[in-house]
């Protein structure tokens, strides 16, 4: 076979590093990876992506390029959207890839940042299709767009919609009076469909198909819950997105969030598509989970699945995992977990109330006084929250009360077992750190194991060690 051995582009090489990082690894979910480095040399390898254990490699026809460390293992599913992703880069890029030579396109670097925005867009519209050009998905997602930050008498506005490849709508039967994209020019689109109780299903070409509601025929069936979808989503996602269906949603906040195989995959936030596959998560703790065998995969999939609520929900939230000596050693301290805030402490209310004013006893009567009704909340607080849970290990309990009481100010601290420290729990951060309170909190617990924060705007960070492991934002 002939090779094409001409010297690749010294600027296209800088600039596929650019793209790799900021707009392809984190729609593959990959965090906190080591420097990515040049080594080119020839090959006969066409894969633009190789993997194998402990690093990425990524080049061009008969040439390798790039070189990525990284511990996670990115699923075939997405090994082909990432092709997907960077066959639409390559045809966009600012740089040819071989010889010296620019492209002559006149854009701005501004531009080419929605460029490669785009380019990322394409990509997962040919791979949820199967490898496809489909410009009328990339035409919905336009509208979607628009819809993003226009409101409807005054509020922001919602679209559900299920793509079903399988079915095209009879050509005879079309009108010259428009299309279902050009009905959602109007403002009358604005009033149909939630996300939550019912989606449109739309055909082959974007087209109108039926009207979908999971309270047809007057009941709302029982659906079983899953971890690879919120909450708030999973009867609509579970009934209607199967099979070849794909599940698009315009949520009220202007994330789009893309679903299928029953699971939600993808989340576009602030113009970026982002990774939100249980599979990438899962994968980013498999150095964790080999140094923590003892940790199930249900517990796993239960904090996944609360990350993915509270989340939704943009409450905001800790949830940390910890154990080891050196746990077991700080548990005791104040500044780690209060006694008071502590449910696994066998001691009586009473008891921790005369500890804790035994530690205060230098105090002035004032302060006292204060103290005094500090610990009161606290044991209040602790009580209610061992009615609440009723000694029930994390994945046992209710998910909708997970997802409630992570929402407390403070953290959700958990052991290996799943058992519950705290929910609520106020951690002292040590000074000089950065990342605001819930951040620090969060790097702080990871210390002593693993902890995942999710912001009010819907963020999620998950930390190892005080290192970020994996992040949507």
């Amino acid at each position: 076979m002939q090779m094409n051995l001409k010297e690749p582009n010294k600027a296209f090489i800088k600039e596929y590093g650019v793209f790799l990082k900021d707009y392809l690894f984190p729609v593959l979910g990959i965090a906190n990876t080591g420097s990515l480095y040049e080594d080119v040399y020839p090959t006969w390898v066409e894969d633009t992506i190789i993997q194998s254990y402990g690093k990425i490699s990524f080049g061009i026809k008969w040439w390798h390029l790039l070189e990525v460390e990284c511990q996670q293992w990115i699923s075939e599913d997405n090994i082909r959207l990432a092709k997907e992703i960077l066959d639409c880069f390559f045809k966009t890029s600012k740089y040819k890839r071989t010889g010296s030579a620019k492209n002559q396109t006149g854009f701005s670097e501004a531009q080419y940042c929605e460029i490669y925005r785009m380019a990322v867009q394409r990509g997962i519209c040919k791979w949820l299709i199967g490898g496809r050009d489909y410009p009328c998905a990339e035409e919905l997602f336009s509208k979607l767009e628009k819809w993003s930050v226009k409101t409807y008498e005054g509020k922001k506005v919602t679209f559900g919609f299920v793509i079903n490849p399988d079915v095209l709508s009879n050509a005879e039967e079309k009108v010259d009076l428009g299309n279902w994209l050009d009905f959602m020019e109007e403002d009358h689109a604005a009033l149909l469909t939630d996300c939550i109780h019912s989606v449109i299903e739309l055909d082959g070409n974007c087209d109108f198909y039926r009207y979908l509601s999971i309270s047809s025929e007057d009941c709302i069936p029982q659906t079983s819950l899953s971890e690879k979808v919120p909450l708030r989503f999973t009867q609509v996602i579970l009934k209607y997105v199967t099979g070849k269906r794909i599940g698009i949603f315009l949520l009220n906040n202007g994330d789009i969030v893309l679903a299928k195989h029953e699971s939600v995959c993808f989340v576009r936030r602030n113009l970026r598509w982002l990774n939100l596959s249980y599979e990438a998560f899962r994968n980013s703790l498999e150095g964790f989970a080999k140094k923590s065998p003892d940790i199930s995969d249900q517990l796993y999939k239960s904090i996944f699945a609360s990350v993915l609520d509270v989340s939704f929900s943009h409450a905001g939230g800790i949830i940390a995992v910890v154990g080891g000596g050196k746990w077991e050693q700080s548990v005791g301290d104040k500044k780690i977990l209060n006694p008071c805030d502590n449910l696994l402490n066998g001691a009586d209310n009473e008891t921790l109330r005369q500890a804790y004013l035994k530690d205060e006893s230098g105090c002035v009567q004032e302060e006292l006084e204060r103290h005094s009704k500090e610990i009161r909340k606290r044991l209040h607080k602790r009580t209610m929250m061992k009615k609440l849970t009723g000694g029930k290990v994390f994945q046992k309990l209710d998910r909708k009360l997970r997802g409630e009481l992570i929402a407390m100010d403070g953290a959700c601290i958990l052991n290996h077992a799943g058992e519950v420290y705290s929910f609520g729990a106020i951690i002292q951060n040590d000074s000089g750190s950065t990342g605001g309170g819930r951040g620090a909190a969060a790097k702080k617990l990871s210390t002593y194991g693993m902890a995942v924060k999710i912001s009010t705007d819907g963020y999620i960070e998950l930390y190892v060690d005080g290192e970020e492991r994996y992040a949507i934002k």
